[in-house]
Formats: structure tokens, C-alpha cells, sequence
């Protein structure tokens, strides 16, 4: 008897040792929110860091971000002490606009993102970083979906590194019709290279997890 239940539990501990090897890797960014990666950035645009430290202590003269008050104070805070940096609209409307999206980002980044999400953006390589930047400053949210947030009018990116390379993506992003003729989606070709070339690093890294059982046979 005491045999059979010796060999029950090594099955179980067999089991239970499966069942967490076969959790899921982390394979890219996938799961972290485009705009809590171009927040750093957005942060450092807008000369955030002129009078503010992200550090918990004081810097100097730097004061550390106060905890989030309410929504009204912050979009003021910001409108009042900065100049809009993510993109030039010509329009009044469309400047309100992006204004307004500035706060969400800088929301994101300084209010929504964990100590282990800031982590990972503080360590990611700089042409990722400005890659997803580039990605949000050129509206691509617009029309596509990354780790659940954007449009869906066109095909969800959260995934694409698995499926197209670098070199892929910078081509589809300079000659979209090439490969979708009458496609909706407009051509990226006047951004400099390096842009192209660092939205295409960025988007790269978007892949979805993998269990660890379907990785060890390759």
C-alpha cells in the first residue's frame, strides 16, 4: 500500500513540475502597452525632466512625480507647462487632439505602469523604445490593436513579429500596395530610415508567448 502511494506521489510531483515548466515565456512586448513604452520618451520630449525627477527622492531641484490627483489637475498641470511635441497638426481641433492624447500617454507611463513594466522599458534598447514611439506618433493605433489597445479597422499587430521580419516590415511600410494592392493603409516612405528602421525593431518584438513544451523540440 505504502508502495502504490509512493508512486502517486511522484506522479503528482511529476505532474506539478510539468505544469510549470509548461507555463508560458515571455517572448517580446507583446503584453506591454505601446503607450506606456513611448511615455518615456514623450516624458523626456516634453522637457519633463527639466523641473522633475523619476526618481522617489528629490534630485536637486528636480521634484519626484506627486501621486495622481485628480484627472482635471493633471491635464492642466500639463497643458500649462509644456508645448505639444508628438506631432505638428495644423488644425486647432487636431492640436486639441493630440493634446489630449499626450496626458493619456504620460498617464500611462507615470501612473499605470508597474515597477516591473518600468523595468523592463528602462532596460529596453533605445530603437525599440523609440520604434514604439514612432508607431504612436505616426497613428498607427489608429487603425490597429497592440497588447488590446487601438482599432481594430485593421489586422491586430500583437503578434506580427512571429509571423514577418524586419525587413518585411520596413518594405510594407514604405510600399503598403505592394503587397495589399487598394489597401486603406498610406505609405510611411517620407519618414527617415532610421524611423522606418526602428518601428520595424519595435514591431518585431511583438510575439506572442510560447509554452516551454512547444519550445524544446526546436
Amino acid at each position: 500500500m505504502k508502495r502504490f502511494f509512493r508512486i502517486d506521489l511522484l506522479i503528482l510531483f511529476s505532474l506539478t513540475v510539468y505544469a510549470l515548466t509548461a507555463q508560458e515565456k515571455p517572448a517580446g512586448n507583446e503584453d506591454l502597452q505601446v503607450y506606456k513604452i513611448a511615455g518615456k520618451q514623450l516624458f523626456a520630449e516634453k522637457n519633463c525632466s527639466s523641473c522633475h525627477t523619476l526618481a522617489a527622492q528629490p534630485e536637486g531641484k528636480l521634484t519626484p512625480i506627486p501621486n495622481m490627483r485628480e484627472p482635471e489637475w493633471f491635464a492642466t498641470h500639463v497643458k500649462e507647462n509644456s508645448q505639444v511635441v508628438l506631432r505638428k497638426e495644423r488644425s486647432k481641433r487636431r492640436q486639441r487632439k493630440t493634446a489630449r492624447e499626450e496626458i493619456d500617454i504620460l498617464k500611462a507611463y507615470l501612473y499605470e505602469t508597474t515597477p516591473a513594466e518600468r523595468a523592463r522599458i528602462d532596460a529596453m534598447a533605445e530603437n525599440i523604445a523609440a520604434g514604439a514611439y514612432a508607431v504612436v506618433q505616426n497613428k498607427c493605433l489608429r487603425c490597429h490593436m497592440i497588447a488590446g489597445f487601438g482599432k481594430d479597422t485593421g489586422p491586430d499587430l500583437s503578434d506580427i513579429g512571429t509571423k514577418k521580419d524586419k525587413d518585411w516590415l520596413v518594405e510594407k511600410l514604405i510600399d503598403p500596395d505592394r503587397f495589399e494592392p487598394d489597401t486603406e493603409m498610406k505609405s510611411f516612405k517620407r519618414l527617415p530610415k532610421e524611423t522606418l528602421s526602428n518601428m520595424a525593431d519595435y514591431l518585431v518584438t511583438l510575439k506572442k508567448a510560447r509554452a516551454a513544451s512547444e519550445t524544446d523540440g526546436q
